[in-house]
């Protein structure tokens, strides 16, 4: 499919969709027809790629496009258990990531609980005028405007 995709964007724009679904569509059936792939697993791979057509940005679709090829790899290879594992793995990356050099899934890692609390519960913003330390290191009472 991702070859397909990469020749939708390089040819025509008139012949590269119909090339495309005409493609997808050949492809598949011989697939299925050999016994390579299950029906079930050509739908999901449908699936996955008609929701990923939503995004636009590039390296967006490129970031989904690996974990969902990981995901796929540890599903085939291990099942239920392996899509977990591929949770695992993906969980364990986006609380190694950094968003300018602050954590990227905080409040959850690492974890505090009283912005955890305020994230969960959306206190009214007029209230809550505190902001995290992990987060700046000045202006720890925001200032009324």
């Amino acid at each position: 499919f991702e070859v397909l995709r990469e020749s939708d964007v390089r040819l025509p724009k008139f012949s590269g969709s119909a090339i495309s679904i005409l493609g997808a569509i050949v492809l598949g059936d011989a697939a299925v027809s050999a016994g390579i792939v299950s029906p079930i697993m050509l739908i999901i791979i449908a699936t996955s790629a008609i929701c990923s057509l939503t995004f636009s940005q590039i390296a967006m679709v490129n970031a989904i496009r690996l974990w969902r090829i990981i995901f796929m790899i540890f599903a085939t290879c291990f099942g239920m258990p392996g899509i977990f594992m591929a949770v695992f793995f993906f969980l364990a990356h986006l609380t190694d990531l950094t968003s300018f050099n602050k954590p990227y899934i905080y409040p959850v890692a690492p974890f505090n609980f009283t912005f955890f609390r305020r994230w969960i519960f959306k206190l009214n913003i007029k209230k809550d005028n505190k902001r995290s330390k992990v987060l700046t290191n000045k202006n720890y009472i925001r200032s009324r405007l």
